[in-house]
């Protein structure tokens, strides 16, 4: 009895309007994420629909912005990226087809897709706030929605990294340039295949999920999956060996907005990947791999790639500069937390971190700018330049020009019924100045918080570019209403500022080792092998028209 009762108070507190929610299940917390259309306002669409934001409270999504990702490449390719929810055309989580074609501001509670828009070359991430749990006994599991349709030019990627920090989804073990390029599954190669991974990687495990070959229109279309592990600077790859591209998973221009339903297992000692091609709620192997995963507790990243998409993969397979990752159901267990949140955030179509100081540029959405229309704002005033200065800044020199060496905030926090506050941190981006270790000092409440880390900190990161980055903060600090101070060093800029709480249930202090989640199976080791994968099948379902050159591609 005790369970049930608990599980409508977690579901009253938690439940979003969006669809993204935290429940109870056999093995603690689960969390669920539909991908409603319903939420706080993200854009107006040049067709004339809308689309919403994913929940804020449960996601912390951004764009990479290095030079290469933001940095229109000619007269023809913007360079522009988006990460919104658009309305579903319909209900079948399978279906990734969008209906952009009603002006709903906040949309209307229908189904919808959540959509990672490419344009070039970007990575893309939405980080889950809530942390997942892996113990020896007890994996942490991942459900969703994605296609199997993925090239040299643009892919999917599920990315853990420590939840003792924030580590930016961009800086992860996605595929690079050199020595960081993905190496071929054949037998004694030394061929790699390249991507826009930045290098050395920070902490993370990456299951990437690439497109075979560059020259498909010649070998046919298959998708190939791996791992990067990525500790202290090193990454090592663990990528199965395969004969012949017959031993790959077959794919289709016609499947890119048919969606397979996936499974990835996440193992202190392996990662295993399956999926659910009949739709039958049986997953079958496709791929496992014994790496050592060695954080019990992980954020999971949701990653969009694209690489020189002008020209990956090669004519005559070209598909267009411009791809899209879309996402349906996704579920995520054992997660820590009966809930989380953000301050400030959006509020229906009014932008608060905005309008308050916390945030000049959203990150989420560099390709729709402008005037308001019909009186909504876009998700940006202007375009997006890699001179663009943030919140506030300390330099006399470019681009700065200015001299906030002190920044005063307010924040309130309203409470949560029936949680308490378990753990917060001040998130942020930065950026210091050239050969700068410049930072900043956070004080609330008049106490020092502490000193946030330097983006010269994170190797792999361009001086120009917006490092993510936090610093925890007492739960004991955080009132009704705060008094956020900054000291910024000289050299340093800030941006897209919030403060992010996560919430234990006050009906039940500790579930994470509640029925079960201490008792799992005795677990066999794995072994690295490949399920070949010439005899499964992928779902024969068709929702209209095989893909064109562009027609998986919605513009603005």
């Amino acid at each position: 009895m005790r369970r049930n009762v608990l599980a409508l108070v977690i579901l009253a507190a938690s439940t979003s309007v969006q669809g993204a929610e935290v429940v109870e299940g056999d093995h603690g917390y689960e969390f669920r994420e539909r991908f409603t259309w319903s939420g706080s306002h993200a854009a107006t669409l040049g067709a004339g629909g809308t689309t919403v934001w994913w929940d804020e409270r449960a996601w912390d999504v951004r764009g990479d912005s290095a030079y290469i990702a933001v940095t229109p490449i000619d007269a023809s390719i913007s360079n522009r990226f988006h990460i919104d929810i658009h309305k579903a055309l319909s209900g079948d989580p399978r279906d990734a087809r969008l209906d952009n074609n009603d002006a709903v501001v906040g949309g209307d509670g229908s189904d919808g897709v959540g959509v990672m828009h490419l344009d070039y070359q970007d990575i893309l991430d939405a980080r889950l706030r809530n942390p997942l749990l892996i113990a020896p006994q007890s994996p942490a599991r991942v459900r969703f929605y994605a296609s199997s349709f993925n090239t040299t030019g643009h892919w999917w990627e599920l990315s853990l990294t420590p939840a003792d920090r924030v580590i930016a989804g961009e800086y992860t073990g996605v595929p690079g340039q050199g020595d960081a390029g993905l190496l071929e599954p054949w037998p004694d190669s030394t061929n790699r295949q390249p991507g826009p991974g930045h290098s050395p990687a920070e902490d993370s495990i990456n299951l990437v999920m690439f497109g075979a070959s560059d020259v498909p229109c010649t070998t046919g279309w298959q998708v190939r999956a791996a791992v990067t592990r990525s500790v202290a600077g090193v990454t090592q790859q663990f990528v199965n060996s395969a004969s012949t591209l017959d031993d790959l998973m077959p794919s289709d221009p016609a499947l890119a907005e048919t969606l397979v339903h996936w499974e990835v297992e996440f193992r202190t000692d392996g990662v295993i990947l399956r999926s659910d091609p009949e739709e039958d709620g049986t997953f079958e192997l496709v791929e496992q791999w014994a790496v050592s995963i060695p954080w019990n507790e992980v954020h999971l990243h949701l990653l969009g790639v694209a690489y020189q998409a002008d020209h990956h993969p090669q004519e005559p397979c070209f598909l267009g500069h411009m791809r899209e990752l879309r996402w349906r159901d996704l579920r995520a267990w054992p997660v820590k937390y009966a809930a989380t949140d953000v301050f400030p955030k959006n509020v229906g179509a009014q932008q608060i971190p905005t309008e308050t100081g916390w945030r000049a540029y959203d990150l989420r959405d560099i390709q729709r700018f402008g005037a308001p229309i019909n009186g909504v704002p876009q998700p940006n005033q202007a375009e997006y330049s890699v001179a663009h200065s943030g919140a506030w800044c300390n330099d006399p020199g470019y681009p700065c020009f200015d001299n906030d060496a002190s920044v005063n905030l307010t924040l309130p926090v309203p409470p949560l019924a029936g949680h308490d506050i378990a753990h917060a941190r001040f998130v942020h981006d930065g950026r210091s100045a050239e050969g700068s270790n410049a930072r900043a000092t956070l004080r609330i409440g008049g106490g020092v918080v502490g000193q946030l880390a330097t983006p010269a900190s994170v190797p792999g990161a361009e001086t120009q570019a917006w490092v993510r980055s936090a610093l925890s903060i007492p739960s004991s600090a955080i009132a009704a209403n705060n008094a956020v101070q900054l000291q910024l060093d000289p050299g340093f800029y800030i941006d897209r500022m919030e403060v992010e709480l996560a919430y234990s249930s006050q009906a039940a202090s500790d579930l994470l080792f509640a029925d079960g989640f201490e008792h799992g199976a005795t677990l066999e080791p794995l072994r690295s092998l490949r399920a070949t994968a010439a005899g499964k099948k992928l779902p024969t379902v068709r929702f209209g028209e095989p893909a064109g050159s562009d027609s998986h591609c919605s513009g603005p």
